[in-house]
């Protein structure tokens, strides 16, 4: 009989090396998917407010920022703030240019650091005005008040903020007739009656007392910050800030949009606030003065009113408010 042949099992192909690659390469996808995962966890993170506000808000649209800026040219188109009725109160200096008289002179124009209030202490019989005073050359200074004092029941029976209180840091100037020395008399009186006091105080807001240098000549600081110009401007941009807002709101834009509608504001603040200038004027009439300073809602109603009269007057005789358009030599 043959040799039986015994068939040889046949041998599986070893792997290769390249062939592993892909086993090895799964924990780096899961690390890779979870990298992947953890940053976009952070940016969700890190999404700003506007994602937050777009709940609320409409999608954006163009119409009300258009009317806002229509607005704006609108006042400055109709209203006149350099046709001051009236004597023109100087704002400049002599000499001054008309760059400077037309930007900076309001800002820097300041009628002093004090001004001036009338006040009436109600004292009753026995009791002192209850002032802590600092003397000194021309004026005593309140440093404090007194509890059971005049003054501080004068202030307890005012409106919290109000004007006519008697504050720490007030220059008392007079009180009834006397002034100076003479006052050191009527400070120590105890009769019931009304004492009249006379004070000076800062103008700057009161949030910003503590940067009044007590002098009698306001430093660069304080004469910007109490400029009447600077103030007025203050009103009308809180005021077109406020119309501002609710319409930024509407318009459904990011809030990175929001500075475009306050630098408008800001615009027709200081062109409705800034001094005039004018160099053909009469002898002893100032060639820099100041604009009209007429708050906004009435500045409002005017300018509302001389669009009615230019409709008005348009509608009664449109041709002859269209002539310089097709006529330009008429």
């Amino acid at each position: 009989m043959g040799e039986q042949k015994v068939a040889k099992p046949r041998q599986k192909p070893a792997a290769s090396p390249a062939a592993k690659k892909p086993a090895a390469s799964a924990p780096a996808a899961k690390g890779s998917a979870a990298q992947a995962a953890s940053k976009s966890k952070g940016n969700d993170a890190q999404a700003p407010s506007e994602a937050w506000l777009a709940r609320f808000r409409p999608k954006p649209n163009p119409l009300f920022f258009a009317l806002f800026a229509s607005g704006c040219i609108w006042i400055l188109a109709l209203y006149q703030p350099c046709v001051v009725k009236g004597t023109k109160r100087d704002c400049g200096y002599s000499g001054i240019s008309t760059g400077t008289c037309r930007t900076l002179a309001c800002f820097i124009k300041s009628p002093g650091p004090y001004q001036k209030k009338k006040l009436k202490v109600k004292r009753a019989d026995g009791e002192s005005l209850g002032l802590a005073l600092e003397q000194r050359p021309d004026a005593y200074v309140v440093q404090s008040l007194q509890p059971d004092g005049a003054a501080s029941k004068h202030n307890s029976e005012l409106a919290s903020g109000s004007e006519d209180m008697v504050l720490p840091g007030d220059r008392l100037v007079k009180i009834g007739s006397s002034s100076g020395k003479d006052m050191a008399k009527e400070l120590k009186g105890t009769s019931a009656k009304t004492v009249a006091l006379e004070i000076q105080r800062s103008r700057l807001p009161r949030l910003l007392q503590f940067l009044h240098s007590g002098k009698t000549k306001p430093n660069l600081l304080e004469t910007l910050l109490s400029a009447p110009g600077l103030a007025h401007f203050s009103s009308l941009w809180q005021f077109m800030a406020m119309v501002a807002m609710p319409g930024w709101f509407i318009s459904g834009y990011p809030l990175s949009s929001l500075p475009a509608y306050f630098t408008m504001s800001a615009a027709v603040a200081f062109q409705l606030t800034r001094c005039c200038h004018d160099e053909k004027v009469p002898e002893g009439v100032p060639h820099c003065y100041q604009s009209n300073r007429e708050s906004m809602p009435k500045l409002l109603r005017k300018v509302w009113s001389d669009t009615s009269a230019l409709a008005a007057a348009f509608t009664k005789d449109p041709r002859a408010h269209l002539e310089w358009a097709f006529l330009p030599g008429k």
